[in-house]
């Protein structure tokens, strides 16, 4: 179970987008979504830009966008985050 690791980066991955001020004037569910995808994504859980879009209610674009934020700030690439079938 890796959850707790989740947690942790998704923590940290927050922190890098409050550090750069990327979550203002940006809906908070937006950057959870974001959040989620690319810390579960880090850790192997692969899950699809429109699973977490469903779940949050937000659109695949949202997440996407998202995503490219976080990895801007932060020392994650973009073979990373996205599932293996999509590179």
């Amino acid at each position: 179970d890796n959850e707790p690791a989740v947690r942790q980066t998704a923590d940290d991955l927050l922190s890098a987008v409050r550090e750069e001020n990327y979550h203002s004037g940006v809906e908070p569910i937006s950057v959870a979504a974001g959040v989620i995808y690319c810390a579960c994504n880090i850790h192997g859980n692969e899950l699809e830009q429109h699973e977490v879009g469903d779940v949050a209610d937000v659109s695949t674009v949202t997440v996407r966008k998202r995503y490219q934020e976080i990895i801007s700030v932060t020392e994650y690439t973009r073979e990373d985050i996205v599932p293996s079938q999509y590179q």
